[in-house]
């Protein structure tokens, strides 16, 4: 059967069917949202690429991350997790929700964005780098979370260094921008700090605000929360504050930052 598959949306289809007939292998992240999510993405990774006729380059050697090729989006990273949990916490926050539009860049599993539209967000918008992820992780957890999710979802495969030049993900933003842009564990590297800038600041609203969840340092990489803040001060078009949140283990290498435009 994945040998006679051909488009994505015959494989999309395939894995929803692979897990239905396997429910253990979806799994409840939240049960305050009853957030679902699949247990083994490299497996379903595999199953898609299989019937691509291709390899995956998910997990390949071990590693989380082949630069240039895939940006770990079929695993779940430990700030995704945080974010949840703060959007579990927050009330207030969350109350705010209602009819705004949302970027999760850097997606992944999707699972910020899910949870937005459990919320009652107008619509979602899922980038990540890499279009399979996207096809075959992302857009799988939306589905299984609801097929009602999917008519307010849009997927944007789309490189940070480059995206003024997509078109698709332009469209997605549209001209009045979006109200919040969420990311979880995208400062990994400092070399991607102007690019989000830029990116920030074409896609957000005046009033809008960006909240990045993140750790300290990345070890391993060169990515920390320090010189992005030193980025954000020398770019000079936002303000950079920590938001104090006991849910996401802050003093253990977490930390969650909010960006906002300078008022002018």
């Amino acid at each position: 059967e994945t040998e006679r598959a051909k488009s994505v949306e015959e494989i999309q289809s395939l894995l929803l069917e692979h897990l239905a007939g396997f429910p253990e292998k979806t799994t409840e992240f939240s049960s305050f949202f009853g957030l679902k999510r699949v247990t083994s993405s490299l497996e379903l990774a595999a199953v898609a690429a299989k019937a691509k006729g291709q390899g995956s380059s998910a997990g390949k050697g071990g590693k989380d991350i082949v630069p240039r090729e895939y940006e770990g989006g079929y695993k779940v990273w430990e700030s995704e997790g945080d974010a949840v949990r703060f959007l579990e916490n927050s009330g207030w926050f969350c109350a705010g929700l209602n009819g705004k539009r949302v970027l999760e860049i850097g997606c992944g599993s999707g699972l910020i964005g899910i949870v937005c539209l459990k919320m009652g967000c107008k619509d979602a918008i899922f980038q990540d780098f890499n279009q399979d992820v996207l096809d075959f992780h992302t857009r799988i957890n939306v589905a299984i979370n609801g097929k009602d999710l999917l008519e307010r979802s849009r997927f944007c495969q789309a490189d940070w260094t480059s995206f003024s030049e997509n078109r698709e993900f332009l469209d997605s933003i549209g001209h009045e921008g979006v109200d919040l842009i969420f990311g979880a564990d995208v400062l990994y590297e400092t070399r991607n700090y102007p690019s989000l800038l830029e990116l920030f600041s074409k896609s957000l609203r005046p009033n809008g605000q960006v909240l990045i969840f993140t750790k300290s340092v990345y070890f391993g990489n060169t990515g920390n929360s320090a010189d992005f803040e030193e980025a954000v001060a020398q770019d000079g078009r936002f303000e950079c504050q920590e938001i104090e949140c006991p849910w996401v283990g802050q003093g253990k290498n977490k930390e969650v930052l909010a960006l906002s435009f300078k008022k002018k």
